[in-house]
């Protein structure tokens, strides 16, 4: 008797084994899904995450048990429709675009609708306009387009306004190549096991784990965008934050818009176009703590003999202890004091562009140090990463921080971030949550 359930055990568990297997371990197909045009490719894990919640309900069970009972009955309630109970979920959903005809919109891969009825009825409930063109519908918001050809459903991203959607559209419909397993973007992507993972034909390459308790995001950045220079710090780090690095100052100013260059001059009169060519890119920025600062603010009232009577307030407020040092060329001081950026008050120079609190500014033969307390410790110069950044978050939601407060639901969760770009442009970020007993995941999505 004991063989026998010992067997059937063995068996029940061989069984689960192997479908486990083969249901998280699917072959990654990619054939006739991404256009031949496309640049930049996301897959989106949809087994692994899967497989990343199933295990994590196996570990903590009782995490999933929402005790909260309802305040409405239930046969009150107007059941809405949902998308995802509309669509087959597929193993993996693609993302693509390119820098031409599909500049600033993401394109996903055809997904398999179930009801087609019913989904019209959901883009209806939820406000979508319906719209059609040749041989299909599309629904469209303000972010987001959801095209209905036959019975498969694409969405459309569109990270800023798009004139004319109905040209991109056509570019996503018309599509007569596609990549196939002998390019190197769907090489990387399908080799990846990562939640997420991003490919560009630039060389670019990213893809997002999850650790128990840690977010981590590791790859490479191609030398095409890679915004980011070799980098000697000079200074100790802060102990709440810490970020430094060089970037190439003139890239990064020829991403933006004429528009913001214009903002920018209007609201501190210096050109960034200026900025970029007298600074050289390097920065460090250090972050100790807030003090609470005490200001005495004088005023004058007038008696009813219309004498001047003096007044004095204690005014108390909380400022960060930053420093902010930038490598310099020659000419960066100098465009600095022609703006009369920098004033000279006793023995000390301010810098006058920062009106929440008062910065002092000191020069030396590298550069500019930018600081609002104490001059930060030196230390002996090294070589260093492309770029460094460590946030010590659960130590700063603990002070009190005044009108420098950011924070919401996710960021309380947060134990500290990290990230670094070597001197090989190796990448990699790491969140870590402070509650070490569930998932990041499901922390994230409860």
């Amino acid at each position: 008797m004991i063989k026998k359930i010992s067997y059937t055990i063995l068996i029940i568990g061989c069984i689960l084994i192997t479908v486990g297997y083969f249901r998280y371990n699917p072959t990654v197909v990619v054939n006739k899904v991404i256009p031949n045009t496309a640049e930049a490719v996301v897959r989106v894990n949809l087994r692994a995450i899967e497989y990343n919640v199933v295990t994590d309900i196996i570990s903590h069970p009782f995490s999933y048990f929402n005790s909260k009972k309802s305040t409405s009955s239930s046969s009150t309630k107007v059941r809405k429709i949902a998308l995802l109970d509309q669509v087959e979920i597929p193993t993996d959903l693609f993302f693509y675009t390119n820098y031409q005809n599909l500049k600033g919109v993401w394109v996903s891969s055809a997904i398999k609708v179930k009801e087609k009825k019913t989904l019209i009825e959901f883009f209806e409930q939820e406000g979508f306009k319906e719209k059609t063109g040749q041989n299909f519908r599309y629904y469209e918001s303000k972010n987001i387009v959801y095209v209905l050809l036959d019975d498969n459903l694409k969405v459309l991203i569109k990270l800023k306004k798009v004139e004319n959607i109905e040209i991109k559209l056509a570019a996503v419909l018309n599509v007569k190549e596609y990549l196939t397993d002998e390019d190197l973007i769907i090489q990387k992507i399908r080799e990846s096991k990562g939640l997420l993972t991003l490919a560009t034909k630039q060389d670019n390459f990213f893809e997002i784990k999850i650790n128990k308790q840690v977010l981590n995001l590791t790859g490479v950045i191609g030398e095409v965008n890679n915004i980011f220079l070799p980098h000697q710090t000079r200074f100790k780090a802060g102990k709440m934050a810490h970020v430094t690095g060089k970037l190439k100052v003139g890239f990064i100013s020829n991403l933006i818009e004429k528009s913001n260059k214009e903002s920018f001059k209007k609201l501190t009169t210096m050109s960034l176009d200026s900025l970029s060519t007298s600074w050289n890119g390097g920065f460090e920025l250090n972050l100790q703590g807030f003090k609470e600062e005490i200001d005495t603010i004088v005023t004058y009232e007038y008696d009813d003999d219309f004498n001047k009577v003096e007044k004095k307030s204690i005014q108390k407020k909380r400022n960060p202890n930053v420093s902010l040092y930038l490598n310099k060329t020659d000419a960066f001081y100098k465009y600095l004091t022609s703006k009369k950026a920098v004033k000279t008050i006793g023995s000390k120079k301010v810098f006058t562009m920062n009106t929440l609190f008062t910065t002092f500014i000191n020069e030396d033969k590298l550069g500019v140090l930018l600081y609002s307390s104490k001059e930060p410790l030196k230390k002996e110069s090294n070589a260093n990463d492309k770029f460094t950044l460590f946030f010590n978050v659960e130590e700063y939601n603990k002070v009190n921080r005044g009108i420098y407060n950011i924070s919401n639901k996710y960021f309380r969760l947060i134990e500290n971030i990290k990230a670094n770009v070597t001197s090989q442009n190796d990448v990699t970020i790491e969140i870590s949550l402070k509650n070490k007993s569930q998932n990041f995941m499901y922390q994230f999505l409860k």
